[in-house]
């Protein structure tokens, strides 16, 4: 299986500077007209700001990694007394704690600023994420076959009440 090269110098500064210039106005934008806390428009605005900041320390981090070694295949069914679920992918953006939930749209345009001035702290956590190994699907226990009840059928007495 031929695996994808890594991204280029090139290819990653291309989603740099989009990326600066959509926080830049942003930053613009709340700092000159103020922002409403109700504003939808806004609050999606650096959300999508957020997404681009947490993919583009993904890239650096991916980039940094090198070649991926190949892993041993996990047999794709799961064991008896087990099922097999998805993990949401997205969940491993949030493990780099790029984006501040719960702040004011200054406080989270400026971690969002801060993190693209200092991104080595938040490309090491997903360095060490991916040498763990990003896993699609999880094992989940789920009630035993019923075979297992039917064998633990309740033994005939060994004897009778006559009275």
């Amino acid at each position: 299986m031929k695996h994808p090269a890594l991204p280029t110098k090139h290819e990653i500064d291309a989603f740099v500077a989009p990326c600066f210039a959509l926080i830049g106005w942003l930053f613009q934008l709340i700092v000159c007209i103020g922002a409403p806390h109700r504003s939808k428009r806004l609050k999606r605005a650096i959300a999508y700001a957020e997404r681009a900041v947490q993919h583009l320390v993904f890239l650096w981090a991916f980039a940094r990694m090198g070649p991926i070694t190949p892993r041993t295949r996990r047999p794709l069914n799961a064991p008896t007394g087990f099922r097999r679920a998805k993990r949401d992918r997205r969940l491993c953006f949030r493990y780099a704690r790029i984006a501040l939930r719960g702040g004011s749209f200054f406080q989270r345009v400026a971690r969002l600023i801060s993190v693209l001035a200092n991104p080595e702290r938040y490309i090491a956590r997903f360095v060490a994420l991916m040498m763990r190994g990003l896993r699609a699907t999880a094992l989940i226990a789920a009630a035993p076959p019923a075979s297992a009840f039917a064998s633990a059928a309740a033994p005939p007495p060994s004897f009778t009440d006559s009275s």
